[in-house]
């Protein structure tokens, strides 16, 4: 399958789903306050992590101008099995840099060549092949930096630290045990504050799955803000797979810039009838890295492409959160989603197709800062007991 499709189930493959979207959601405008800083200061000092198939960190779009990565940072390893291995500073310097400052890449341990050589010099935390267009583009979407091109192409929170978790191939497929390894890693080990996921499965679920239940104990017990792709099986009703009907997760459908739903979004209710996805953001022809050596996407400029897919639209929704929470740091993940939520412009869909509607990243902003009425919440959950403590 070429990316733009999704795929998870038990030890299955699980695949990628796959400069007009700032204007449209008044990023702008959000960094203009002075509480951000601009442009220059943009989700400065937040932790997004992209769970995915790769970086190409040295893409002009993550270029580290400007940015000064944390003391033991920045770091690249390769997992195994239970086996991690840190890359020596040569490779590190060619994986990572100030702005991408943590990469990890995990490798299935059965598809391991023993007569390939030493596995750090076989498998790289490098976007590269089909798979690998994937991973950069959605980095660059939530927190590419833009110093390259003066600002025309740039991300949501372009001051955001990016933390890359390669699961995917460079053919693009994975297993559901990688992403929920690399999403572990993500929370326990980097204490990162937003998780962006552009993967997902193709069936209906309710939610009691062990990927989306992984996503909400994140959630629920580590506060970590998730987004998730709804995925591109539309225009059918419920066709929202794991982890997209999680229930405490964000999950984001496609709009296109004229504000009409992407006829690929995919659509709810969940399987237990629950309305998805919670709001949509743009994903239609959206302009980010092209991965040295893909082929993917509609060229736009030297190095960069245009691709459509909730793939795009998740990591709009991760760099509004970094936004919200760069305002204002106290709140839980749980109130960035309802204050997300709340800050959206109906679009005239149905609400399994809209969610909420489109987001609106300075209502957003202002409901960080509680300038605006805070949504009634969710009620609270059950204790729960499980990965994250």
């Amino acid at each position: 399958r070429l990316p733009g499709q999704r795929g998870v189930s038990v030890e299955e493959a699980v695949l990628p789903l796959m400069d007009a979207s700032l204007p449209r959601i008044a990023a702008a405008r959000a960094w203009s306050d002075p509480r951000v800083g601009g442009r220059a200061d943009a989700g400065r000092g937040q932790r997004i992590a992209v769970i995915d198939s790769g970086i190409s960190a040295r893409h002009p779009f993550f270029d580290p101008s400007g940015f000064s990565a944390p003391e033991g940072f920045p770091r690249a390893s390769l997992r195994i099995g239970d086996q991690v291995l840190d890359y020596p500073p040569t490779q590190r310097a060619e994986y990572t840099n100030a702005k991408v400052i943590v990469a990890r890449t995990y490798v299935n341990p059965e598809r391991v060549d023993p007569s390939a050589g030493d596995p750090l010099a076989v498998y790289t935390p490098l976007a590269d092949g089909v798979g690998g267009f994937h991973g950069a583009h959605v980095a660059g979407i939530a927190a590419g930096s833009g110093a390259k091109s003066n600002g025309k192409y740039v991300g949501v929170a372009p001051e955001a630290d990016l933390y890359v978790a390669k699961v995917l191939t460079a053919s693009g497929s994975g297993s559901m045990s990688g992403v929920m390894a690399g999403i572990e890693w993500a929370v326990l080990e980097q204490r990162v504050q937003i998780i962006n996921l552009s993967l997902g499965g193709e069936t209906s679920c309710d939610g009691t799955d062990a990927l989306s239940v992984l996503v909400d104990e994140a959630v629920l017990q580590s506060g970590v803000v998730v987004c998730v792709a709804a995925g591109n099986a539309g225009p059918s009703s419920r066709t929202i797979g794991p982890p997209g009907c999680a229930r405490y997760v964000i999950t984001v459908g496609a709009s296109d810039d004229s504000d009409r739903i992407a006829t690929f979004s995919s659509r709810g209710p969940t399987s237990d009838g629950r309305i998805k996805p919670d709001l949509v953001l743009p994903g239609v022809g959206i302009v980010a890295p092209q991965a040295a050596g893909t082929q993917l996407g509609a060229i736009i400029a030297d190095g960069y492409v245009g691709a459509d897919g909730t793939s795009m639209a998740s990591p709009h929704a991760a760099g509004v959160a970094a936004l919200m929470l760069q305002a204002n740091p106290r709140l839980t993940a749980e109130q960035v989603k309802n204050r997300m939520v709340a800050a959206t412009v109906d679009v005239g869909a149905l609400p399994n197709e809209q969610g909420s509607g489109r987001v609106d990243a300075l209502q957003a902003y202002l409901q960080a800062i509680g300038e605006t009425p805070e949504p009634e919440p969710e009620p609270e959950p059950e204790p729960a007991v499980g990965a994250f403590v």
